[in-house]
């Protein structure tokens, strides 16, 4: 899960968060994040992930998995690895997997059916 700190007034920050948005929503990706005003109050459990981050100044703040990531453009190197992608969507898609396997094992089942059928019709015709 990405935890992002961010602030309102900040580009960058916004960016991030509608990143996720649309690859859960255009990849039909189902990556889960929460995003974090710093200007309001959050759970003491946020600030443990924070001290990861001291010397780094700028905001966006990301942590995958409780490890810090760096910004939006490091989240976006970190995403763009193929196996990242990879990984999340054979996860959160199995049922889509199987049914386009099953889709591809019933179209090379037609395929055969319609070679066989085909070499029935044309010896029938050609008899």
């Amino acid at each position: 899960m990405f935890v992002i700190f961010g602030s309102t007034n900040c580009i960058h920050c916004r960016n991030a968060k509608n990143y996720l948005k649309d690859l859960n929503l255009y990849k039909k990706t189902n990556i889960k994040f929460k995003y974090i005003e710093l200007n309001k109050k959050y759970p003491k459990k946020y600030s443990k992930l924070l001290e990861q981050s001291n010397e780094y100044n700028t905001i966006p703040k990301i942590f995958y998995n409780n490890k810090f990531i760096g910004g939006y453009s490091d989240m976006r190197e970190f995403i763009n690895n193929k196996n990242f992608l990879k990984k999340s969507l054979i996860k959160n898609n199995k049922n889509f997997l199987k049914k386009n396997f099953l889709k591809k094992s019933l179209i090379k089942n037609n395929k055969n059916f319609l070679k066989k059928n085909f070499l029935k019709k044309s010896l029938i015709k050609n008899n």
